[in-house]
């Protein structure tokens, strides 16, 4: 087969590597391929092979536009740098990309974006594959191009996304026993085992009453062609048992996501060698070099906030009135970058969990506990580490007049919790309510920040506080945030790890109180390496797309809402909370507005690229307030305290932006295991509730089924199209996303229409609930 003019392009730049080119000596080398390619002929002057309609649109002759095309695409994917009109490929010209195997078979390589999510798929054929494994993080070499995609071959896996894997036991047969590999959607995997390696007595479960055989295997990616199959190799690593006291669905998500629990033993063995880290309680001069030129604020006022439960705490607060008409508000965050030096084995372990996973009752920790809950927590009563990030406001409208960043030694004087915050705040707006309506001119700046009480408490220190943060929240909204308040589920689970309960929890003030708090410090961070010229890791967010428009103006004219929206611009979506909230019925349609709103939004990323965070109407904006459990703040908190100290910057722009695509794959993963944690623990409350009937709103329409949301429970359930239809493969005819005809039905069912669902299928290994409608029901 004559080799395609991209397959000519991909192998001159591979051999420039280092070296510089331009798209002219490109152009020259397609025309020296071509006059040095004869095509075989016979005596007629005919090609002797046919040429297939793919080879003829691989060796036809391609336009410069489309080298040029090429080239910017190998450009945004840093597989060449650009100055002018010469080019640099880069060593080593190959891809980083995660492997994904579709239902069919087929299989792409996503190239790592900078939104942490792929923003490229090459095909690579099955010949290829190389051993790759679902989601392994591989290189990629380009080979060609076909009808705009990128062809490749996988050249090394770099890692392996899972150690351990479910296999479901189907059947024996000889030597071997055959299944299907769990958990791995939309992969389908079938694999065999050597049933020697199996206990004696295992069986093979046909009942669909009783549990399957499960076995815990581990897969090399060898592949034997089988009964006209690919199968994967699988080696025994255990059977799967319930009868032990560890939570099945733990391990489970743990295996699915590749999740690691323990520390790796040199990281414990260098944390044992430091005898800093051992000192838990109240680090000293002694144990720290740089004690003497840190600012000691061990006297001044500081509170933390946080959760009932919460064992980490990366923030603190404190506030003293300067002046009449001003404060100073102080963020203090822990020091995480004095006690895990770069490139150390306990670094290297953080950046490559990039953030603490919390998995409905269980935490992975980002950091061991020796850190995350001890020495860096900012624990009550104890000495500790921090950077202190402090501003100058006006109390008259909360803004930032000047901010200052340095290492300090704190000393909380009180844990509060946020509804304990909550309450005295309460009693200062209820006292504040008191006094004018005695026509008194009150105001909590008015009462002096006094000395605490016996107990830890600065009576006005809540008012105080509260009022900067409000006003602070009314000029960021005015600027364009975003405010969007949905009430969220509170899950509580017994001893044994299964659910007991679902309350759902309104927004606190005093949670409000921080995260304002907490953007402040923020904001101020990233403006402050901004103007000092230096890189820093971004949190941002880009508008939301045009196309998105099209979908919330569709849903507000079904649902009879006067918005519509002239653009994506967050002053204009903010109008439309507005009106929404104003024309609504009670709260659903306002939330269900806000979901759809929220689905419609890009995914934030970090990124060394100052783009602004459009959610929250930022042009400035990073995050550091939370290094115990977030890895790109212990990245900015190395930058800042770099150019504080006037040390020599660590990180290139070259390491940030690899460091973000890193970070942001990882808070994907996150995400993606929390809720298949949270939904897993939901499926099974179901079924143990022995639940057969609930009330769903209608969240979306696709061709093949209806999605509900449960009213008693934080879940989402499908009803299929081929209950509603008269076929069983036919689908539902959409004419717009909010609103479609059903056939069973004879009707129109809209988004947001609430209706009685009865439980056909709560299936845990899925981890989905599949109802149907109840068709007497009346809109």
């Amino acid at each position: 087969m004559r080799t395609s003019q991209t397959a000519i392009i991909l192998s001159f730049l591979e051999k420039r590597v280092g070296k510089k080119t331009s798209i002219k000596e490109i152009e020259r080398e397609l025309v020296t391929r071509a006059s040095g390619t004869r095509s075989r002929k016979d005596s007629y002057g005919r090609n002797r092979t046919p040429i297939r309609s793919r080879e003829r649109q691989r060796n036809r002759s391609i336009s410069p536009h489309e080298i040029d095309e090429i080239v910017q695409e190998l450009c945004a994917m840093d597989m060449i740098q650009k100055q002018g009109n010469d080019l640099f490929p880069q060593a080593p010209f190959l891809l980083e990309a995660t492997i994904s195997l579709n239902a069919k078979g087929n299989a792409y390589a996503i190239v790592l974006g900078p939104k942490g999510r792929g923003s490229l798929d090459i095909f690579i054929s099955s010949k290829s594959l190389n051993g790759v494994l679902p989601k392994d993080k591989i290189k990629v070499r380009l080979k060609d191009r076909f009808r705009n995609r990128f062809e490749g071959e996988v050249v090394s896996i770099v890692n392996r996304f899972r150690k351990e894997y479910r296999m479901k036991l189907l059947e024996f047969a000889g030597p071997q026993v055959f299944g299907t590999i769990l958990d791995t959607r939309p992969a389908v995997l079938t694999a065999f085992l050597n049933r020697k390696e199996l206990p004696s007595k295992t069986k093979i479960i046909s009942d669909k009453q009783e549990a399957p055989t499960i076995a815990i295997v581990a897969l090399t990616g060898d592949r034997v062609y089988i009964d006209r199959k690919w199968m994967y190799r699988a080696e025994l690593i255990r059977m799967e048992s319930f009868d032990t006291k560890e939570d099945p669905d733990w391990t489970r998500i743990l295996m699915k996501y590749g999740l690691e629990e323990d520390y790796p033993s040199l990281v414990i063995q260098e944390i044992t060698k430091d005898s800093s880290l051992l000192y838990k309680k109240n680090p000293c001069k002694e144990h720290v070099s740089d004690w003497e030129k840190r600012q000691d604020l061990r006297k001044l006022y500081t509170i933390t906030i946080d959760g009932t439960y919460s064992k980490d705490f990366d923030d603190a607060l404190s506030l003293i009135q300067s002046t009449k008409d001003r404060a100073k508000l102080y963020v203090h965050i822990a020091d995480v970058s004095h006690y895990v030096p770069m490139d150390s084995e306990l670094d290297r372990e953080a950046k490559k969990r990039s953030l603490s996973h919390y998995l409905s009752n269980y935490t992975i920790p980002m950091l061991p506990s020796t850190l995350s809950e001890e020495l860096c927590s900012l624990k009550a009563g104890e000495n500790r580490l921090a950077v202190t990030v402090e501003m100058d406001i006006n109390l008259a409208n909360g803004r930032i007049l000047k901010s200052w960043f340095y290492r300090s030694i704190i000393k909380v004087n009180r844990r509060f919790t946020y509804e304990e915050a909550e309450r005295i705040l309460d009693q200062s707006l209820e006292k504040n309510k008191e006094n004018t309506t005695k026509g008194n001119q009150y105001s909590p700046f008015s009462v002096p920040l006094q000395e605490p009480t016996d107990s830890g408490f600065i009576p006005s220190f809540f008012g105080y506080l509260w009022e900067i943060a409000k006003k602070q929240k009314q000029r960021r909204i005015l600027s364009g945030r975003m405010d969007i308040s949905l009430s969220e589920p509170d899950i509580h689970f017994d001893k044994k790890s299964r659910i007991k309960f679902i309350s759902y929890k309104d927004r606190l003030k005093s949670s409000m109180l921080i995260e304002e708090c907490m953007l402040s410090a923020n904001i101020s961070t990233a403006f402050f390496l901004f103007q000092k010229k230096v890189p820093v890791l971004y949190r941002v967010h880009e508008p939301m797309e045009y196309s998105r428009l099209d979908d919330l103006n569709s849903f507000c004219s079904t649902c009879k809402i006067p918005v519509s929206l002239p653009d994506s611009s967050s002053l204009s979506v903010q109008k439309a909370l507005a009106t929404v909230q104003e024309h609504s019925s009670g709260n659903r349609m306002k939330d269900l507005f806000q979901i759809i709103l929220l689905r419609s939004l890009s995914q934030a990323f970090y990124t060394p690229k100052q783009v602004g965070h459009w959610g929250l109407g930022f042009t400035h904006y990073c995050h550091f307030t939370s290094p115990i459990r977030r890895y790109p703040d212990l990245i900015n908190h190395r930058l800042l305290t770099s150019v504080v100290e006037g040390k020599k910057i660590p990180y290139t722009l070259k390491d940030l932006k690899r460091l973000g695509i890193l970070t942001s794959e990882s808070e994907k993963k996150a995400i993606e295991s929390e809720r298949d944690m949270q939904k897993l623990k939901l499926v099974r409350y179901i079924i143990e509730k022995r639940m057969n009937s609930f009330r769903g709103i209608l969240y979306s329409i696709r061709p093949e089924r209806l999605v509900f949301q449960i009213s008693e429970l934080p879940i989402e359930v499908e009803v299929p199209a081929d209950s509603l239809t008269r076929s069983s493969d036919e689908s539902l005819n959409l004419e717009n996303p909010f609103s479609v005809f059903i056939p069973k039905m004879g009707r129109e069912i809209f988004v947001g229409d609430e209706r009685l669902l009865y439980l056909e299928d709560a299936n845990l290994e899925k981890i989905s609930v599949s109802c149907r409608l109840n068709f007497d029901e009346k809109f």
